[in-house]
Formats: C-alpha cells, structure tokens, sequence
C-alpha cells in the first residue's frame, strides 16, 4: 500500500490498516455531528441532563433526588458539565466522540470477522446512523450501547492478542462499565459473552493471570461507586425498584423485537457456516453471536425500536461479513441499494432534528420572555430545569402513573403544597407512550389549584387560579 495514500481513504484490502482507522474517524466524526447537531427537546435527554444538572449544584444521586437508572450516565454528563460548563454542547460533544468511538469498534469487530475494508465502514456507518436515529445521544440507554460496541471490540482484540496481558484487562474494564451505565444491558451482556469466553480461554491456553486480571479489572467499576454508594442504596435503586416497576412503565408490542430477531437468525445461520468462518478462527464470531443475542434480550422488557436500534451493533458487523459472502455482482446492486437508504435514513433524522430544535428554541425563548424562571415541569420534561437554569427542589424529575407509586405522587404532591410554584409547564404529548393516567392525585391537584393562562407548541403554562 503507498504511504503517500490519502489519510481519508478507506483501504479497499482485506484489512484495516491504523492509518485506516485514523481514516474511519475523521470520516464517522462529521456525519455523527450532522446526525445529532440540532437539539430537541426531549425527555429521555432531559432525565440525564438534569441529574448532572443536580449533581452540578451539590445534590447527590439517589439520595437527594431519586432515579432508578445506573449511575454511569449521570456521572459522564455531570464530568462533560465540570470541565466544559453546564451547556447542551458540552454534554453532546463528549457522547458524540463516544459515539464515534464505538463506530471505530464496529469496523474493527467486523474486520475480525473477516469482513472486507469498505464493508467494515459501512457497519460502522450503518451503526452511526441507526443509534442516532432514536433522536437521543445524551441518555443511559445511548452513552451504554457505546460503551458495550467497544467492550465487545476490546474482548475480540484481547481474544486475538492471548499471549499479551494488556488487552486483558483493558476487556474487563470496558466491560465492567457496561452495567455502570446501563445495569441490566450490562448484566445481559456479561452473562451471555461468559460461555463462549471461557471457550475461548480453554481453547486458546490464557494465562491465568491474564483471566485473573480480566475479572479484576471487570469488578473495578462496581467496586469504584460501591464506594461512593452504598451497596444497600444501589441495588434498592437501580435493582430492586426498577423490577418491581419499569415492566409497567408501558407495554409495547413485540414486532420490533421478533423483527430483530428473526434479522438477527438471518444473519448468524449464515455467517457461521461461510467459507469465511469455517477458514477463520469462529471465536470473534461466538463472540459476536452471544452479545447479540445478550443484547435484545436485556431490551425485552421495553422493545420499542428505539431500544431495540440501541443494541444492534454486532448485527451491523455481522452484516458485513454475511455481505462480503455475496456474489460481487449482485454484492455491487445490494451496496448501491444500502448506500441509498442510510442517506435516505441521514437526510430525514437531520431534517426531523432540525424541525424540533427550532421548536425547542421557540419554547425556551418564550419562557424566557416571559421570565418563567420558578416552576414545576411534568409529567416528562425534565430538561426544562437544566435549559432554563432553574432550580429543582423536586426529587423525581418525572412520574409516571403506570410506574411509580402512590407515595411518590403524594410526596410530589406535598412538596408543591409547600413550594407553590408560580407556574406550572405541562406537556401531554411527552406520555402519549406510557398509558399515563391523567386523573391521579398530582395532576387533580394541579387542576384544581392552577388554570392554564398561555400555550407554546405543545407546552402548557399553568398559573394559580384566582382565589374566590
């Protein structure tokens, strides 16, 4: 290959080259911040964005406000407000870089799996756009899958590498931070990779003290906020609540998940019996295969198709391979087919955020015309707090009458009684997908002490009603 090749392009061998990697980077970056530029407002977002706002004005997580999601989000965005400042920018820019990253992992993986140069960007093209798709990147469920897609890179390199201990442990703590950011996508993900790993380690003769480092390295990220919580407190937060409560938050239909999986089995049958597989070393490949299957298990409690566009990075390396197996004529018309529709799939996210950002400014400029700087957001808009600059004297940033109890309405209840907020900011299309019961005891409340004086959009603004 000539060194006085261009760094920005993608070598068409059977391998990536570092200069290509380099080259995958700079070329994932700018489509990663076309595909997340603009900003909606949304409350998936805004229960991260506001955490680390919270966190950022002292309060502590799980204890002087409640959440049920693991702490790892929350803390990487709460890192992005400390050194970069309190901005939506400096949280995306860091989650979008991560995202990039994870790009990176899955043209690696599926160079691994024998996939060719163009083939392995077009996975990690392909997983660029379908993560962005769901319209949400600073979020437990997004800043997770990121992390998983370069877990499981780095446990295929490490696998590949077994005479050299560094990657040992770079495995296991990339993996071990999976749970920390999303725990039962990280627990999924471990339990199914466990198998087919310890397969490899017998196979393959590891060095003990390689595994040893491996599981070591793995609990460091567990053991790090055992430190800073209580084991206790964590698992009545992120454990014990969450599945008592989240099966409840919203029944969805099963299509997308059956719809993956049947994808998924399309896909396996025939990579595992290609000549490609059967002349390489499957053990990428079992990999691959068990962290999928880990991953839309770990989404069936809620198997929208946005959790479920969450967790199909291995499916996108394990769709270059099965491609490259392809015929090259009919390999040539089937590119030209998928090429189209992720531009199709880039313009209509870029148009669609672009549409909600103008809404989004529109309604905090409006806001802020009107000086709204002390309120109560529900029953899904969070982010208000963080994009306003407001403080939150509430614990639950939302609530949700398929998911959190009776107790937690009537303390929310109580502490409006006593703050008195001079507005109240209601947006009902935010639990149109959660059977949100609209005659529970916070909203009654609200309805009885507060009429609604204006309306921006979708937003509601609620002001005290006259005394009589």
């Amino acid at each position: 290959m000539s060194t006085r090749r261009s760094m920005l392009r993608i070598d068409f061998s059977d391998t990536l080259t570092a200069t290509d990697y380099i080259a995958t980077v700079a070329l994932l970056l700018p489509i990663a911040l076309l595909l997340n530029c603009w900003h909606p407002l949304n409350g998936d977002e805004g229960v991260t964005l506001t955490g680390a706002w919270n966190m950022l004005h002292g309060k502590h997580l799980y204890v002087d406000f409640f959440q049920y999601e693991a702490p790892g989000a929350y803390i990487y965005t709460w890192i992005s407000f400390l050194l970069f400042g309190a901005t939506y920018w400096s949280a995306k820019v860091p989650a979008i870089a991560l995202l990039s990253g994870s790009g990176v992992a899955v043209a690696f993986v599926a160079q691994r799996l024998g996939a060719r140069g163009p083939s392995c960007f077009g996975a990690a093209l392909a997983w660029i756009v379908f993560a962005s798709l769901p319209g949400i990147i600073v979020n437990h469920n997004s800043l997770s899958a990121f992390v998983a897609a370069i877990a499981l890179a780095s446990t295929v390199y490490a696998c590949d590498a077994p005479d050299r201990f560094a990657p040992w442990p770079i495995a296991g703590l990339t993996t071990g931070l999976v749970p920390i950011f999303h725990q039962s996508k990280g627990l999924f993900l471990i339990a199914s990779m466990a198998i087919p790993l310890a397969v490899i380690v017998s196979r393959k003769h590891v060095r003990a003290t390689f595994v040893v480092a491996l599981l070591a390295a793995m609990a460091v990220p567990l053991v790090t906020v055992c430190l800073v919580w209580s084991p206790q407190l964590l698992y009545e937060r992120v454990v014990a609540w969450p599945s008592h409560h989240y099966l409840h938050v919203g029944p969805v239909g099963p299509l997308p998940f059956v719809a993956a999986a049947i994808l998924f089995a399309a896909l396996a049958l025939p990579a595992w019996r290609s000549e490609g597989a059967r002349s390489r070393d499957r053990a990428a490949l079992s990999l691959v295969l068990a962290a999928q299957s880990g991953l839309l298990l770990s989404s069936i409690s809620r198997s929208d198709v946005d959790h479920i566009l969450f967790n199909v990075f291995p499916l996108c390396a394990l769709a270059a391979r099965v491609f490259d197996d392809v015929r090259a004529q009919v390999r040539r018309r089937w590119a030209v087919v998928m090429w189209s529709v992720l531009a199709v799939m880039i313009a209509w996210r870029t148009a669609t955020n672009y549409q909600l950002s103008a809404a989004r400014l529109a309604i905090l400029d409006a806001l802020r015309a009107k000086a709204i700087t002390r309120f109560y957001a529900e029953p899904f808009v969070p982010q208000l707090y963080f994009e306003l600059g407001a403080d939150n004297p509430y614990p639950y940033s939302h609530v949700l009458t398929s998911m959190y109890t009776d107790d937690q309405f009537a303390a929310t209840v109580t502490i409006l009684e006593r703050e008195r907020p001079p507005f109240v900011l209601r947006n009902r299309s935010t639990v149109e997908n959660f059977h949100y019961d609209w005659s529970n005891q916070l909203d009654r409340w609200i309805d009885e002490h507060y009429a609604r004086v204006d309306e921006i959009g979708n937003l509601e603004i609620l002001a005290p009603r006259a005394p009589p």
